[in-house]
């Protein structure tokens, strides 16, 4: 029990301590919670590689705090195997130079792509820009978790982040590092243009131990993280309450009109990407991305869409039914968490590629109950609430 003693805060340690000969690798013992800025998400990801005595993999989008990057290189030293992944385009990160100056090698994923489209039959190119890898995840022996919306960066803003230990989690998570750190990673195809990546978690059911929640986890783009928050509108029962920075689906936007004209109570907040003005300067993707917004106000026309000027980006939560129906019963609320904004499930726009969850390494978690939000389903709400408080109209 050394292991939970030193990861796990007392309440969970006790709580543990109160069952009948656990197995303690048997246990899904994780905390979600919100934290503001850089420093307090990153000190979980420190904490991980502190602990560590065989193995460390980490995913980044970026690493630029160089005290994580140290954290890694003490683990490296004391003989811990130390795997490192940070999407192509933050290469230059002081964290990445400085593991690369030590001579542990970074993994660069998502550096875009090039091919001939059967589907659509002409060459497609993508830039190393629209194909990214956001994964922000750190599993140290294969048990100990740290997962965030954002984590590796030096910047401020909120994020959301699960840590603790689970045997099955960091299976799963490890299966998907092994994929990405290897170069099977959102941008390699097969001869046929096929996503080379595999669905490979062995399970998307995680019961959270004590807690009475259920956690489920889903990688992009072989889950199409996009389709799955289009997909829980269509079922939600109560309210969808949606916080993100920037949402270029109209898709989405079309079933939160028609929930909205159902009576259902549905909110939008977006951060200051959203932006309905072109940019003189702007190319062709950041015009496509100002006709997609547009679309989407469109689309909406019904929906409550509001907004925050914050300099810093908001993260990406979607709750559904966390306000009891119009039966006045629970019907599974839920939320949706994602490591990156709502991006198009398709990859066209008015026949112009578009930014896509295809085409895209992300992480969805996704956490629900069957009766009235629990402490960490409150905690995602509180955030909304924050934050909708806040909001005001479009300009």
């Amino acid at each position: 029990m050394s292991i939970l003693r030193r990861l796990l805060p007392s309440a969970a340690v006790a709580l543990l301590l109160s069952c009948e000969a656990p197995d303690e690798l048997g246990y899904n013992a994780l905390d979600l919670g919100v934290f503001d800025g850089s420093e307090a998400t990153n000190a979980f990801f420190i904490a991980v590689a502190e602990s560590a005595e065989s193995t460390l993999d980490v995913a980044l989008e970026s690493l630029d705090d160089v005290a994580v990057a140290e954290a890694m290189l003490d683990a490296h030293d004391r003989g811990v195997d130390v795997r490192v992944v940070v999407d192509f385009d933050h290469r230059d990160g002081a964290g990445v130079q400085l593991l690369t100056d030590a001579g542990l090698p970074v993994t660069l994923a998502d550096d875009g792509i090039s091919y001939f489209d059967f589907v659509l039959n002409r060459d497609v190119t993508w830039s190393s820009e629209d194909t990214r890898m956001t994964h922000h995840f750190a599993i140290g022996d294969g048990i100990d978790i740290a997962m965030a919306t954002l984590a590796g960066d030096t910047g401020g803003g909120e994020r959301v982040v699960l840590h603790g230990l689970s045997e099955d989690v960091g299976q799963d998570m490890g299966f998907e590092h092994n994929q990405v750190y290897g170069g099977s990673d959102a941008v390699e195809t097969t001869f046929y243009d096929d996503l080379a990546k595999s669905p490979i978690t062995n399970r998307h059911d995680y019961p959270l131990t004590g807690t009475g929640d259920v956690f489920e986890l889903w990688q992009g783009p072989q889950h199409r993280t996009a389709k799955r928050i289009i997909d829980a509108a269509y079922q939600a029962r109560a309210n969808i309450w949606v916080l993100t920075e920037d949402l270029v689906d109209p898709g989405l936007a079309d079933i939160l009109n028609e929930k909205t004209n159902d009576g259902f109570d549905v909110k939008v907040i977006v951060g200051s990407s959203f932006t309905t003005s072109f940019d003189p300067d702007g190319d062709e993707m950041s015009d496509t991305l100002v006709d997609a917004r547009r679309a989407v106000l469109e689309q909406a026309r019904r929906v409550d869409i509001r907004q925050v000027q914050s300099a810093t980006p908001l993260p990406t939560v979607v709750l559904y039914d966390t306000m009891k129906a119009r039966d006045g019963g629970w019907h599974t609320p839920r939320a949706y968490v994602s490591t990156q904004p709502i991006y198009s499930a398709g990859r066209l726009f008015f026949e112009r590629e578009i930014l896509t969850d295809q085409l895209m390494d992300d992480t969805l978690i996704v956490l629900r109950n069957s009766g009235a939000p629990g402490s960490n389903l409150q905690s995602l709400i509180e955030l909304f609430e924050g934050h909708d408080a806040q909001a005001e109209a479009l300009p």
